[in-house]
């Protein structure tokens, strides 16, 4: 088939098409262990490569390229290849339509060019072998019909029309919401006059997306395959209680499991006078039945519906753009399913909507709660915000799904009675079968933790050792910042070196850092002044707390003592945050945001805050339990539910919606932005429609080859069963599903019998077909250590080489979820006496 042919040649596309590393398990390539790595001669004759000097495999066995294309003819030839361009070009956001439309004439002159200088120049010879002229009109007879390439691919309708025939493309299609009154040029008039505008939005059909997904075989044996751990480790949502007594997954052989995620977008200049009338607010599904390694990949998401913001904001528009999809989804969620045919046998799929995650403004947006102001702020039970001012491990009476219909009701009687339940209208998905507005919300990890919670105690800890306890001076903090090497892994994560003191200090002062930054900022920040803070600090006590509840939290893999230990490291923290920083400053008036505001009147960023006179003059921002450290509460009976919670949290969905600001700064079309996005996003998806994500790909460096007979590791590849006849490629770099493996870094291997976790050091990273190797060096863990919160090694003098099988290292790797974690701190305790602050 021409898809066939086209999907054979994108699998073997070469580096261009490496999947985007989405989960990182990765350590610091380290300068002070290059003497480790020597242990021979072999890194000497390394070849120096470059990041571009790479190769890739894809690792499954259909990607081969097809010789059966000398026998089509020439225009389906350069047909074909026209699309393997154009799907090439379509899935970047850096080209408007109309440049590639310039690329396609240019493409197509150049074509004609070339074949009358072919047909001259060769005519002229054949002439002068003595070939008559009608015989050289016959041999040129099928390049003279050859014509353009893109003639049915000019237009984005073209496009869309062709790849929804050849591939299965699903087209946005418009659906209105409402219409208003706008000026709209008369050109009779020659003058704006009131006329009646359509607010539209883009449906993508989830049901199609999903047929055509499934066609994909490999897809369809992943999710049958998919099932709950042998183990007592939870590492996906089948690990999760939820799951277990689901009755619908339970009880059907091949079900489907997606989430929804919402969140609105700026794509005008955030600075400029458009930034709220083209927002966007988008929605989009994934499966989560599906490996991590699959799953975690950005071309795994994809999209549902867009609109504008505003449109979403009038009474009625929620449930008007849920309509289609609720439709969808109560077919797909049926008993009867839906009943396909694949390769010619039928095949029957259903589908479950397993939860929501946005975060907490949008999700009370689709749920139908108040905003983050209200007195009935969490959407997880019934706490009023003195309640967790007062005790801030309090816990509310658990909202269910009878109490919440019966608040509906009551709202929808008396709109006053918000105020007293939280809930301001019913949620659309309250019609899909098996969704509960009350519990099938998940608490997103990355604003929770990473953009609300740790930035909020980092700044009360640093303006405690700066401005109370002068530890140190914000200038000599942000010198260390900017001089401390973070290594390969978090060199793109690194924070940035601009703290100062109104930061620290002022009511509005925020710590300016991405949340990526965030998380390498508190892992770090221990060895960045640990020389300066007294050990046994009580505010750095309060730092560790939170370093240990973000190991568990972002962890892919959890243990049910973790969970326990969770539930205990929370209650702590908040019990240490109440004495430290809300029980030693003095009593402050009540503050209420607004009922229904997307603000938290607590958080000390808001302009709501209460503000005192110290005195030194300075303002300073009253504390306050924030919303967010009480949702840290809920965390432990949520992991106990749907497993860990990294698996659903919003980074992944955030970078998926990078594409529609980098294009709407490239193509300045905002007349219709919803339906503009949507076409470009399903164009440049075209080559992960069928469900091609999912193939696995094996990227390395180019190294040196050597066979296993000659090489200083032959007894070690011996017990992995390589022949002396084998060859084998040492190189500097290899990654295999998004992990990349460097020597220098350090992997754990389980725990020992103390129960203290058991380090090695890379050496060699040697690839051999498709198999990655590790050529290791144990390392003693000596312990915990109090003063920086990490494990302290050393190497071992006589220890012996081993090697492992990068496949096998999850199945031996007890806490592989936290392994980057672990690596980042063992990295910096093995350096850190020799590190220039």
């Amino acid at each position: 088939m021409f898809q066939q042919r086209v999907q054979e040649n994108i699998c073997n596309a070469g580096p261009s098409m490496s999947p985007s590393s989405a989960s990182e398990v990765e350590s610091d390539h380290n300068d002070e262990n290059s003497n480790l790595i020597n242990d021979n001669q072999e890194d000497n004759s390394m070849e120096n490569s470059t990041e571009d000097n790479t190769v890739t495999i894809c690792l499954n066995d259909e990607g081969h390229l097809n010789d059966r294309e000398s026998d089509m003819p020439l225009q389906e030839r350069l047909e074909k290849s026209a699309v393997e361009v154009l799907i090439q070009l379509r899935s970047t956001s850096s080209l408007t339509g109309k440049a590639i439309e310039r690329f396609q004439s240019g493409c197509k002159q150049m074509l004609q060019q070339h074949n009358a200088g072919i047909q001259a120049h060769v005519s002229h010879k054949l002439q002068e072998m003595g070939l008559s002229l009608k015989d050289i009109k016959e041999v040129f007879s099928e390049i003279q019909n050859v014509g353009d390439p893109f003639s049915n691919l000019k237009s984005i309708d073209d496009q869309l029309d062709f790849f929804a025939k050849e591939f299965g493309l699903v087209k946005p299609v418009e659906k209105l919401l409402d219409t208003r009154i706008d000026k709209r040029m008369d050109p009779v008039a020659n003058c704006q006059v009131p006329t009646q505008v359509k607010e539209t939005f883009q449906y993508i059909s989830v049901m199609k997306t999903l047929i055509n997904v499934l066609k994909n075989k490999k897809i369809r044996d992943m999710i049958m395959m998919s099932q709950a751990s042998s183990d007592d480790i939870k590492r996906s949502y089948a690990d999760g209680e939820r799951c277990k007594n689901h009755s619908y997954i339970q009880r059907h052989r091949f079900v489907v499991q997606i989430i929804l995620y919402f969140d609105e977008l700026e794509v005008a200049n955030s600075l400029g006078s458009k930034t709220i009338i083209h927002k966007l607010a988008s929605f989009f599904f994934q499966i989560i039945n599906l490996p991590p390694e699959i799953s975690s990949k950005l071309s795994s998401i994809f999209l549902v519906s867009l609109a504008h913001a505003d449109d979403l904001k009038k009474p009625g528009a929620m449930e008007k753009i849920f309509t289609p999809l609720v439709h969808e989804l109560k077919r797909m969620s049926s008993e009867d399913g839906i009943t396909v045919e694949f390769d010619g046998d039928p095949f029957t799929f259903r589908v479950v909507l397993v939860a929501l995650v946005a975060d907490t403004p949008a999700a009370h947006d689709v749920l139908g709660f108040m905003g983050v102001g209200a007195k009935y702020f969490c959407r997880r039970c019934l706490i009023t915000r003195q309640q967790i001012r007062e005790n801030a491990n309090f816990i509310g009476p658990l909202r269910n799904l009878q109490q919440h219909e019966e608040h509906v009701l009551e709202v929808s009687r008396n709109p006053r009675f918000s105020s007293q339940c939280g809930v301001k209208r019913s949620c659309p998905l309250s019609k899909v079968p098996f969704f509960d507005p009350t519990s099938s919300s998940v608490f997103d990890a990355f604003h929770d933790l990473l953009e609300c919670v740790t930035p909020f105690i980092m700044k009360l800890v640093l303006r405690h050792f700066v401005y109370v306890q002068k530890y140190f001076i914000i200038d000599d903090l942000n010198v260390r910042i900017g001089a401390f090497n973070y290594g390969l892994p978090d060199w793109k994560n690194k924070p940035s070196v601009n703290i100062t003191i109104d930061m620290l200090c002022s009511p509005k002062g925020k710590l300016k850092q991405t949340g990526s930054q965030m998380w390498c900022l508190a892992r770090a920040l221990p060895f960045l002044i640990g020389d300066w803070v007294p050990e046994n600090d009580p505010y750095m006590k309060q730092l560790f707390l939170l370093q240990d509840i973000m190991q568990i939290i972002l962890a892919f893999e959890v243990r049910d003592e973790d969970i326990n230990r969770l539930e205990d490291l929370i209650t702590e923290h908040n019990d240490n945050f109440m004495r430290l920083f809300v029980h030693n400053q003095d009593s402050v008036i009540e503050v209420q945001g607004d009922e229904d505001s997307d603000f938290d009147a607590d958080d000390p960023g808001e302009e709501v805050l209460q503000e005192t006179e110290q005195e030194t003059g300075r303002k300073m921002s009253k504390v306050y339990v924030t919303n967010t450290l009480h949702h840290l509460k809920h965390y432990p009976e949520m992991m106990r539910q749907y497993g860990p919670v990294v698996r659903f949290w919003c980074a992944k969905f955030e970078g998926r919606m990078k594409i529609f600001r980098q294009h709407a700064s490239i193509c300045n079309n905002f007349r219709n932005i919803p339906m503009t996005m949507s076409k470009m996003f399903q164009l440049s998806n075209v080559k992960t429609a069928s469900g091609e994500f999912c193939d696995n790909f094996l990227d390395y460096q180019k190294g040196y080859s050597k066979s296993v007979g000659v090489s200083s590791h032959q007894i070690l590849f011996h017990k992995e069963g390589l022949a002396d006849t084998d060859t084998v490629i040492y190189t500097n770099s290899a990654t295999v599903n998004g992990v990349e493996y460097r020597p220098g870094l350090f992997v754990c291997l389980g725990n020992s019998p103390s129960n203290q976790p058991k380090f090695a050091l890379v050496i060699k990273v040697i690839v051999s077909n498709k198999n990655v190797f590790l050529i290791l060096k144990p390392w003693e863990t000596i312990g915990k250590c109090t003063k920086y919160n990490d494990f302290k090694v050393c190497a071992l003098a006589n220890a012996e080489l081993t090697i492992k099988r990068v496949s096998a290292l999850s199945s031996d790797v007890r806490l592989v979820s936290i392994l980057y974690l672990i690596m980042f701190k063992l990295k910096l305790w093995s350096t850190s006496e020799n590190f220039p602050l």
